[in-house]
Parts: C-alpha cells; sequence; structure tokens
C-alpha cells in the first residue's frame, strides 16, 4: 500500500510539473469524525489522516478538476504474544494498523468575490480502501519477522462541501487551505483493535465489522500555485 501511494503521490507531481501556469498542489491534514451508521457501529473511532492533491484549473472559468490521494489510521495497537514460531517460550511484538486510503476526483467552484479571501465549493468522488495489517518482530527495533493484511475491503464514495483560501504571500500563489467535507461510502468490512483478540495458544481471532465510513471531516493545509 505504501509503494501504491507514492506512486500516486508521483503521478500527482508529474502532472502538476505539465502544464504548471495551471495547476494548484497542496497537503492537508484531516480530522475524521463519524456520522450515522459509522458512529453506532464503532463510536470510539476517529478519522485522522493527510491528503496529496492536484488540481487544474480549467483557464477563463472558476472552475477546477483535480486527484488526491489520502491516508488515514484509524485504529492500531500492539500485543505480545508467545511461541507462534519454533520458539514455545519466545515472545514476539506483533503490531496491527488499522487503515483508510482513499483515491478521489475532484470538483471545485470558486465564485467571484472582491476580497482576496477566496471561498469554494468543492465535490469528490471514488474509491474508499479499509485495510489492516500487521508486524511481527522480537522487539521494537529489530528487523521485521513476519507481515501481512488481515482484511481488505472496497467501496464508493463521495463528499460534499466547502472551505476557503487565505492568502499567504503577496503574490497570491500560497494559501492556507481550510475545508469541511461530508462524506458518504458504501459499506466497508473492517477491523479496529478492539476487534482482535487471542487464543490460549496465540491464534490470532477476529470479528469483522460492517458500516459506510460517513463521516464529517474538516482539514487544514496549504495550497500553492505551481506557476512557472
Amino acid at each position: 500500500m505504501k509503494s501504491t501511494l507514492l506512486l500516486c503521490l508521483s503521478l500527482l507531481l508529474g502532472i502538476g510539473s505539465a502544464q504548471a501556469q495551471y495547476f494548484f498542489g497542496a497537503g492537508q491534514l484531516n480530522y475524521g469524525i463519524p456520522t450515522a451508521k459509522f458512529r453506532e457501529t464503532s463510536p470510539q473511532v476517529v478519522v485522522p489522516g493527510l491528503d496529496l492533491y492536484v488540481n487544474y484549473q480549467i483557464p477563463k472559468t472558476p472552475i477546477e478538476l483535480g486527484i488526491s490521494v489520502g491516508y488515514s489510521q484509524y485504529s492500531t495497537g500492539v500485543t505480545e504474544v508467545v511461541g507462534i514460531y519454533d520458539i514455545p517460550t519466545q515472545t514476539y511484538r506483533e503490531r496491527i494498523n488499522h487503515n483508510l486510503a482513499t483515491f478521489m476526483g475532484t470538483f471545485r467552484f470558486l465564485p467571484e468575490v472582491k476580497s482576496r479571501t477566496q471561498p469554494f465549493f468543492e465535490a469528490q468522488a471514488g474509491l474508499f480502501m479499509s485495510y489492516s495489517r500487521f508486524k511481527v518482530r522480537e522487539s521494537r527495533f529489530e528487523e521485521v519477522l513476519d507481515s501481512g493484511t488481515s482484511i481488505r475491503d472496497t467501496a464508493f464514495g463521495r463528499s460534499l462541501g466547502g472551505g476557503i483560501l487565505i492568502p499567504l504571500s503577496p503574490k497570491n500563489n500560497t494559501y492556507l487551505e481550510l475545508k469541511v467535507l461530508y462524506f458518504r461510502t458504501g459499506e466497508l468490512e473492517y477491523l479496529t483493535q478492539k476487534d482482535i483478540n487471542y487464543s490460549p495458544d496465540y491464534d490470532i481471532e477476529f470479528s469483522a465489522r460492517k458500516s459506510p465510513f460517513d463521516m464529517v471531516r474538516p482539514s487544514i493545509g496549504i495550497n500553492i500555485w505551481l506557476n512557472e
């Protein structure tokens, strides 16, 4: 998954450099707050994350089109397990991270205003992927002995919302971006750390949850006009 995200980031940067005078790039920190069935199914979960995107402004119009990739980790935990390999008394450290990746297309409309602060309306649609990854080490700083994916699922999702761009430079090529989006998705099968259990023989057992990943997600980031 990390290699996939890095590949997407490389594509975003490559697109942004093709015709730089019409492109904006941004990085955003966000905080997803579950709503509706997602909150009922997983009341203790929040979804902090990072999004990277590039938008293309259609010349002489108030419209931007773009693509974005995002990564969130909504639960994690470490368990010490004994005797899962050849040495029955050896203790191992197993970490499981529960993640969400997003791959979205973006439509943004920027109405004409007289102030330097620019409001916008935004809609997104694309793919949501939940997945849980485990890594086993003898200790925290030892090399990984085993790793893999416990569960993975995908669903279509979309979002709607808006925000403002606040200029940070006299040339109006760097902005502070504040945004709130409401996300709705299809149902995803996923795990939280509370769903992970171990038998007396340290065999891993889990009980997956299933719900949409509906959430309200405020974010803050830096938006840079990639002008030549």
